[in-house]
This record gives C-alpha cells, structure tokens and sequence, in this order.
C-alpha cells in the first residue's frame, strides 16, 4: 500500500484535544489520524450510497418528488464549447466523440 505524507493545521484546542485521545488509546498521531479520515471517507460512502438507494426506491415506486422538468433546464453552449476546448483541446464534437469512444485521449 502506498503513503502518501500531507501536513494539516489544527486550532490548538483541537489538537490538544487529539493528543488526549492519543494518550487514553496508547496510539502514534499519524495512526489515528489516519483511522478517523478513513472512518469520516467510509461515513461519507456510507452516506451517500444511502441516499441514492432512497432517491432509486422512491423512483421505482412512484413516490419520487419532482420539483421541476427537464424544460426548466438551461445550457449556455458557448460556456460548454469553451470548458471542452478547455478540458480537451478539440473544438469539432465529431472528432471529441471519436477521441473519445476510442479511449486514445
């Protein structure tokens, strides 16, 4: 598994706070750091995995609140055309499709 080092700042009160926990758990700063960003990550899938599996039940049961159609959307294409030249470097749609479909970008 690879590492990756990062740097965060804590307020000191925070931070006083961890090493406490640190010292009641008889872990390393590095450990439980790292144990708590995987645990807020796996919430955060946990979360969001729940709430689509809500929004999927309720379409499939009819029960599904609209709050609008799909006529109220509105597409600026010269601020789309602008961020694919952006993203891609291809203004024609045709040859961005192509690049695309083949998986050659």
């Amino acid at each position: 598994m690879a590492v990756k080092e990062i740097t965060i700042r804590l307020r000191e009160e925070v931070l006083h706070d961890l090493d406490e926990v640190i010292e009641r758990e008889h872990t390393a700063r590095d450990d439980l750091l790292a144990r708590l960003v995987e645990e807020y990550l796996n919430k955060r899938r946990d979360d969001v995995s729940s709430r689509i599996a809500k929004i999927t039940e309720a379409y499939l049961t009819g029960t599904l609140e609209r709050q609008g159609s799909i006529d109220d959307i509105q597409i600026d294409a010269e601020a789309v055309e602008q961020a694919i030249v952006q993203t891609y470097g291809i203004e024609d749609p045709v040859k961005l499709v192509d690049v695309l479909r083949d998986s050659r970008w």
